[in-house]
Protein backbone atom coordinates (compact mmCIF):
# COMPACT_ATOMS: atom_id res chain seq x y z
CA UNK A 1 0.00 0.00 0.00
CA UNK A 2 1.03 3.61 -0.51
CA UNK A 3 1.51 6.08 2.32
CA UNK A 4 1.93 9.75 1.54
CA UNK A 5 2.92 12.66 3.76
CA UNK A 6 0.04 14.85 4.97
CA UNK A 7 -0.01 18.10 6.91
CA UNK A 8 -3.74 18.83 6.96
CA UNK A 9 -4.25 22.16 5.21
CA UNK A 10 -6.38 23.48 2.40
CA UNK A 11 -4.22 25.54 0.07
CA UNK A 12 -4.33 27.59 -3.08
CA UNK A 13 -1.73 29.18 -5.31
CA UNK A 14 -0.56 32.57 -4.18
CA UNK A 15 0.81 34.61 -7.03
CA UNK A 16 3.37 37.27 -6.22
CA UNK A 17 0.62 39.85 -6.83
CA UNK A 18 -1.75 38.20 -4.35
CA UNK A 19 1.00 37.85 -1.76
CA UNK A 20 1.83 41.54 -2.18
CA UNK A 21 -1.84 42.56 -1.75
CA UNK A 22 -2.05 40.49 1.43
CA UNK A 23 1.05 42.20 2.80
CA UNK A 24 3.06 38.96 2.64
CA UNK A 25 5.88 40.19 0.42
CA UNK A 26 6.33 39.89 -3.32
CA UNK A 27 6.91 36.16 -3.71
CA UNK A 28 4.52 33.41 -4.68
CA UNK A 29 3.83 30.31 -2.64
CA UNK A 30 0.97 28.27 -1.26
CA UNK A 31 -1.63 30.25 0.64
CA UNK A 32 -3.23 28.39 3.57
CA UNK A 33 -7.02 28.60 3.42
CA UNK A 34 -7.73 26.41 6.43
CA UNK A 35 -6.20 23.97 8.88
CA UNK A 36 -7.63 20.57 9.86
CA UNK A 37 -8.12 20.36 13.65
CA UNK A 38 -5.61 17.96 15.21
CA UNK A 39 -3.47 17.82 12.04
CA UNK A 40 0.30 18.31 11.97
CA UNK A 41 -0.29 21.78 10.50
CA UNK A 42 -2.21 22.79 13.62
CA UNK A 43 0.60 21.48 15.85
CA UNK A 44 3.00 23.59 13.78
CA UNK A 45 0.78 26.66 14.40
CA UNK A 46 -0.13 27.18 10.75
CA UNK A 47 -3.23 29.31 10.26
CA UNK A 48 -5.47 30.53 7.46
CA UNK A 49 -3.72 33.33 5.63
CA UNK A 50 -0.20 31.97 6.12
CA UNK A 51 1.95 31.86 3.00
CA UNK A 52 4.15 28.76 2.66
CA UNK A 53 7.25 29.58 0.60
CA UNK A 54 9.47 26.65 1.57
CA UNK A 55 9.16 23.08 2.84
CA UNK A 56 11.58 20.20 3.16
CA UNK A 57 14.46 22.41 2.04
CA UNK A 58 12.68 23.22 -1.23
CA UNK A 59 11.24 26.47 -2.51
CA UNK A 60 7.45 26.39 -2.83
CA UNK A 61 6.13 28.32 -5.82
CA UNK A 62 2.51 27.19 -5.51
CA UNK A 63 -0.02 24.72 -4.14
CA UNK A 64 0.90 21.86 -6.49
CA UNK A 65 4.56 22.06 -5.54
CA UNK A 66 3.70 21.99 -1.82
CA UNK A 67 1.40 18.98 -2.28
CA UNK A 68 4.14 17.10 -4.13
CA UNK A 69 6.87 17.93 -1.61
CA UNK A 70 4.69 16.92 1.35
CA UNK A 71 3.37 13.78 -0.35
CA UNK A 72 6.93 12.55 -0.89
CA UNK A 73 7.99 13.20 2.70
CA UNK A 74 7.85 10.64 5.47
Amino acid sequence: HVVRGWIGVSIQDASPELAQRLGLGARGGALVGGVVPGAPSEAASLAAGDLIVGAGGREIEGATRLRNVIARSK
